[in-house]
């Protein structure tokens, strides 16, 4: 995987977690259904905490790129490129149009 020029290293759990925000573009995935994916291959007991862990990295190797990690308070985690964060602002936002140059429909 690569971020611009440089290529990004991902651990196969992150990897993992990746792969099911990107299947999901768009919608939030729970907790439940990440963990399933990421600690599938595992047959140790891990701790939900474990995924929280897994996110913070991946947040953490995206950042400065076009695609964030958002967290959805009591659902879940969703996945968003700065297009639909900047789409999202400019449709509420007054100071998001002109920071971005968007028209004052």
């Amino acid at each position: 995987m690569r971020q611009g020029d440089s290529p990004i290293n991902l651990t196969r759990r992150e990897f993992s977690l990746l792969e099911i925000l990107v299947r999901n573009r768009g919608k939030t995935v729970s907790k439940e259904r990440l963990f399933e994916g990421v600690f599938s291959f595992q047959d140790t007991d891990v701790s939900m905490n474990a995924l929280e862990l897994y996110v913070a990295r991946l947040r953490k190797k995206l950042s400065g790129g076009s695609v964030r990690i958002e967290t959805q308070r009591g659902l879940g985690y969703k996945r968003k490129s700065m297009t639909d964060l900047i789409r999202r602002l400019a449709s509420t936002s007054l100071t998001a149009r002109v920071a971005f140059g968007l028209p004052f429909c």
